[in-house]
Order: structure tokens, then C-alpha cells, then sequence
């Protein structure tokens, strides 16, 4: 199942062919890479299919170009803050970015987190699909079946070999991601003739405004439930350098692909975004345009391998939560094909109106993330601070409890606060129909914050930090093969307590 060889590729102290571990705690003997190492995974699986299908939000609900741009940008700085913020998290704890739920959800109390990033997945997954079915169709001349079914064999694939594949691959494939952006950003203005003065001409609405805004954020914001599954093998290091690692290559991407979407977009309004990219291309030199949609395709391939390497780790997780998980180096492979053939099946029943259900989705999907990112992110930075027992995470009886009533307190009043704030393609709340616009996240974001915060004021931390000093204090040294703490094994390690005092 698993090869070894000696030395090191600048990737792992020798070279897995398939990743043993899965929920546990990543020891301090195993990490490896530097923070710019995560920087290529971003270039690559954001410069994908569903960053174009964002960019051209805007454009199809009536902005200008140049609105649309702005927007653009706004939303994908803003969103890619926290996303990057939870990717700091996991060189620190050393643990996928979900089971890191419980401190504030509680043991079985964060299932249903776990089910909503289960969902993001899923959802994720079938729209990424659909779109690389109807790439290669276009490219090949072969049914959009062939084309979804060939694209997510090679995507699950990925995820079955895991953490240092992704990694390897981003690195050597980020110098044609960005070659091929650098030509488009020179190609546009030219073979487009796009000038401000015509990028201008057009009408501002404040709803569209917001609608491509919003979608920039979630498209970023929805990498939150993961980012931490392809940090936590990176050494302890200053949260600025993981930070940064991650919002570099992650903004800065996103932002570039889906303006370049908006730009093609409003060149060719007729035809279908793919269509489109495939027409300027070609503008240029000929065969460009095939180059640039091969490129997409390639970093949507890999956008559906970590969804579903993500996706798998959360149903253990969920799993986990009920019977605990014992080691096995055959259930994280096998779980990611499953989640991968479900995604595929799913695909293959989506609706042909395709952009409108996927920015109902993003919505929806926004609603879900906000109050929970926040939670977490206040936990983590302002109230423990860092400090966490791993094996305490892993404990049906342990200190952080079955359900945290703080959590979910925080959680279900954002959400009750967010409905009148809050418009759907179903139904608008009084708020959002007089503005005319969706507030509702952002909302949600800033309630679940306070609240928490407030909450947390009661949490004894310096009993918690004893109770983690007796739990965590020999698990580094202590060893047992690929374990889940928790379990009744003898756990691999766990990681010291973490005091982020002058760090940010």
C-alpha cells in the first residue's frame, strides 16, 4: 500500500506514494515544507472554471466592467482574509481544519458543521464537474459525459494519493498557470480592445454590486473548511508566514481570473463562458485559446481533488464523532473514492441553467460559512489563544464536552439575526428588499464574532490550560503509528500548548 524511499524532495522526509494519516494529529518528526510551498496549491486550483463562472456574475446581472472589476476585487480580498487566517491554524495544531470544530462546537456537537462542509464539497464538486465535462467536450469532441466521468477519475485519483501529491504537482505546474495568466493579462486589452472608456459605458447597481462581491468572498471563504488539510504537514512557524503563503497566492489568482472573466465576458456576452475564453484566446495566436482552457481545466481538476481529499477527511470526522476511528490506511483512500463517485453522480443531474444555480448556491453557501468561520477564528486568535489539548479534541468525555453551548449559541442567533438581512432567489427578507441588496453574511459574521466572544468570557482558561498541560505532556515523544487520540491507542503525539502572544 504505502512505498517508502530514503531522501528528501524538498516535499516529505521521504516520498509516500499514498498518505498514510488522515484525522490525527500530525506529529513534529513528520512536518515538512516551507510556507511558499502552499502558495503554488493556491495558483493552481484557483486559476480553475468556476473562478471564470464568478467573474462573470456581474457582467450577466448588468454592471459595468469596470464596476465589476472593483467588485472582483473587493470580494476576493475580503474573503481570502479569513480563508488564509484558518490556513495559519494548521501548522500550529497540526490538524485538519474541521475536527478543529469541537473546541467550540463540542465532540458531537460539531457533526453539524461537518455536515455543512460535507455539503460545500458536494456542491463545490458537481458544479466544478459540470463545467470540466463540458471543457474537455469542447476540446476533444466528445460527450459531456466522457468529459465529467474522464476529468473526476483523474481528480480522485489525486485525492486517494493525498497531501504531498497536490503539493508536488502545484509546484512544477505553477510556472504554466502563470505564464499563461501573464499572456492573457498582455492579450486582452489588445485582441479585445477594451478601454476605459468603453469598460465604463454600462449602469452601477448596488445589488449586482454586491451579488459579484459576494460571490468573490464565498468562492475564497469556501476553501475555509480546508485550507488547514494542506498546512498541517508544514513545520510550527510565525503566523504571518503561513498566513501570507496562502493569501498571496490565493488573492492575487482569484481576483486575476475572475477579471480576466469579466473582461472576456463583457466581450463576448453571447456566448458561454467557456465559449468565450476559448474565442480570445485564439484571437492572440492561434491554439491559445485551447492552451488557456486546458490550463483552467488542469486547476479545476485539482480544486475537485481537494474537495474531495477535504471531503473525505469530514465524513471521518463525522464518523468519528459517534465511534471513534481506528487507524486504517485504507479508509481515507476509500472514502475519497465514494465521495468522488457520489460528486460525479450528482453531476450528472444538474440543471442546465447553470450560472443562476450556481450563485443561488454561493449564497446559500455564504449564509452557512460566516457565523461558523467566525466562531472559529475568534476562538483560535482572541479567547484560548492557540491553546489546545489535541488529545482532549479526540476525547468522547473530554474537557471541550459532547455539545458547547457557546458555540451553537453564537452560531443559531447569527443565523436568526441574518434572515431579515438575507435575499435569496427564494425569498428576500424586509431589510434586504428595502436596500436591495444582500447584507445577511456579513452580518451574520460580525453577530456570531461578538456573541461568542461574549460567551467565552466564562471559560475557566486557566484551568483548561493545567488540564492541558497534564493531557498533552508526553504525546510528542510518545509514539504508536498512524493513531486517532481518542481511540484507546496510544496517540502518535499532540501538540504542546501554543501561546500566540505577539504573533499576529
Amino acid at each position: 500500500m504505502l512505498v517508502n524511499s530514503s531522501g528528501n524532495d524538498g516535499v516529505g522526509q521521504g516520498k509516500q506514494v499514498i498518505e498514510k494519516r488522515a484525522i490525527e494529529y500530525i506529529p513534529l518528526r513528520e512536518r515538512h515544507g516551507k510556507p511558499w510551498h502552499v502558495t503554488p496549491v493556491w495558483i493552481n486550483c484557483s486559476a480553475n472554471l468556476t473562478g471564470l463562472a464568478i467573474g462573470a456574475i456581474g457582467i450577466f446581472g448588468g454592471l459595468s466592467l469596470v464596476w465589476s472589476l472593483v467588485a472582483i476585487t473587493v470580494g476576493g480580498l475580503f474573503g481570502t482574509f479569513f480563508a488564509a487566517f484558518h490556513a495559519s491554524q494548521g501548522p500550529q495544531l497540526g490538524l485538519p481544519q474541521m475536527i478543529q470544530s469541537r473546541p467550540q462546537y463540542g465532540y458531537q456537537g460539531a457533526v453539524l458543521i461537518y455536515v455543512i462542509a460535507i455539503g460545500t464539497y458536494l456542491g463545490l464538486n458537481v458544479f466544478a464537474i459540470v463545467m470540466m465535462g463540458q471543457t474537455i467536450a469542447r476540446l476533444l469532441h466528445v460527450s459531456e459525459t466522457l468529459g465529467t466521468t474522464s476529468s473526476t477519475f483523474l481528480a480522485v485519483v489525486g485525492a486517494v494519493f493525498g497531501y504531498d501529491l497536490v503539493h508536488r504537482i502545484s509546484r512544477w505546474t505553477t510556472i504554466a498557470f502563470v505564464t499563461v495568466l501573464v499572456l492573457l493579462l498582455i492579450s486582452m486589452p489588445i485582441v479585445l480592445h477594451v478601454s476605459l472608456a468603453s469598460a465604463g459605458h454600462g449602469t452601477f447597481s448596488l445589488s449586482a454590486f454586491m451579488l459579484q462581491a459576494s460571490a468573490m468572498a464565498v468562492g475564497t471563504l469556501s476553501w475555509a473548511p480546508y485550507v488547514s488539510d494542506y498546512t498541517r504537514y508544514l513545520p510550527r512557524l510565525s503566523l504571518r508566514a503561513s498566513f501570507f503563503g496562502t493569501y498571496v497566492g490565493m488573492s492575487v489568482t482569484t481576483i486575476i481570473v475572475a477579471g480576466l472573466s469579466a473582461v472576456v465576458t463583457s466581450a463576448f456576452p453571447k456566448l458561454d463562458i467557456i465559449s468565450a475564453f476559448h474565442e480570445a484566446g485564439d484571437a492572440f495566436f492561434t491554439g491559445f485559446g485551447t492552451i488557456v482552457l486546458v490550463t483552467t481545466w488542469l486547476g479545476t481538476v485539482l480544486l475537485v481533488t481537494m474537495n474531495t481529499y477535504g471531503g473525505a477527511l469530514t465524513v471521518m470526522s463525522v464518523v468519528d464523532s459517534f465511534r471513534p476511528v481506528r487507524p486504517n490506511a485504507l479508509v481515507r483512500p476509500v472514502l475519497a473514492l465514494v465521495f468522488g463517485a457520489v460528486s460525479l453522480l450528482i453531476s450528472f443531474a444538474a440543471s442546465d441553467t447553470f450560472i443562476t444555480s450556481f450563485t443561488n448556491f454561493l449564497t446559500v453557501l455564504f449564509y452557512a460559512l460566516a457565523p461558523w468561520t467566525a466562531t472559529n477564528l475568534v476562538d483560535f486568535f482572541f479567547v484560548r489563544r492557540g491553546r489546545y489539548s489535541v488529545r482532549e479534541i479526540f476525547n468522547p468525555r473530554g474537557m471541550y464536552g459532547s455539545w458547547n453551548w457557546r458555540g451553537y449559541t453564537a452560531y443559531l442567533v447569527s443565523l436568526a439575526v441574518m434572515v431579515p438581512f438575507a435575499m435569496t432567489a427564494w425569498w428576500s427578507g424586509p431589510i434586504a428588499s428595502d436596500l436591495g441588496y444582500d447584507l445577511a453574511p456579513f452580518v451574520g459574521m460580525v453577530v456570531s464574532a461578538l456573541l461568542y466572544l461574549a460567551l467565552a468570557r466564562g471559560i475557566d482558561l486557566e484551568e483548561e490550560r493545567r488540564l492541558i498541560a497534564v493531557a498533552d505532556a508526553d504525546l510528542e515523544v510518545t509514539e504508536a503509528g498512524p493513531g486517532v487520540a481518542g481511540t484507546g491507542d496510544a496517540p502518535v503525539s499532540a501538540s504542546r500548548p501554543i501561546d500566540l502572544e505577539g504573533s499576529l
